[in-house]
């Protein structure tokens, strides 16, 4: 449970980014999940998702949504063929909300899924502004599959209490590093 408070937090901190009007891509994930579930309402703001249930918590809500289409990857959580891919080209966002496995100074943002890093590298192509927030967990790892290096990341959200050495490098690549505010349960 606090594992959800935090990415909560993480939503939270993340979801402030947005500005009224912009068009938003938001990557499957369940931290993804959250940082949709704390858009506001009212700002005239169009979302852009390939996974159901970044989908199901816009449903209904004072947001325009488009949900890609394809076969949905039960280990993604969304879809990311050739059809999804197809789709996403044919739209230009102001914002990206990129979900990733890992990030390091060193390798950038990586995944554990080929076909995976394939589609995020296009989200990130289609953005104007690419934003990252990440568990403390995901700092400083690598997974097997690049998606981009930091220096194509505009903005990492980090938990309030990630550490010095976890974030050691971050700094130097060029992206704003923003901490989630107190975690509440």
């Amino acid at each position: 449970m606090q594992n959800q408070a935090r990415k909560r937090a993480l939503g939270r901190a993340a979801a402030a980014l947005a500005r009224p009007g912009n068009i938003i891509l938001i990557d499957a994930g369940s931290t993804n999940r959250h940082i949709a579930g704390e858009l506001p309402d009212g700002m005239g703001l169009t979302v852009v998702t390939n996974a159901p249930s970044v989908a199901d918590v816009l449903g209904g809500r004072d947001i325009d949504l488009i949900l890609i289409g394809g076969r949905v990857d039960p280990r993604v959580g969304g879809c990311i063929g050739a059809n999804a891919l197809a789709e996403l080209k044919r739209i230009r966002a102001d914002l990206c909300f990129l979900g990733a496995c890992a990030a390091s100074p060193a390798t950038g943002i990586t995944t554990t899924d080929a076909e995976e890093a394939v589609f995020k590298r296009a989200l990130v192509t289609q953005s104007e502004r690419t934003i990252v927030a990440l568990t403390n967990d995901k700092l400083a790892t690598v997974a097997p599959f690049s998606v981009v290096p930091l220096a194509e990341i505009q903005d990492l959200v980090v938990e309030a209490d990630a550490g010095a050495a976890k974030l050691e490098g971050f700094d130097l690549c060029g992206l704003r590093l923003h901490r989630a505010g107190e975690v509440r349960a």
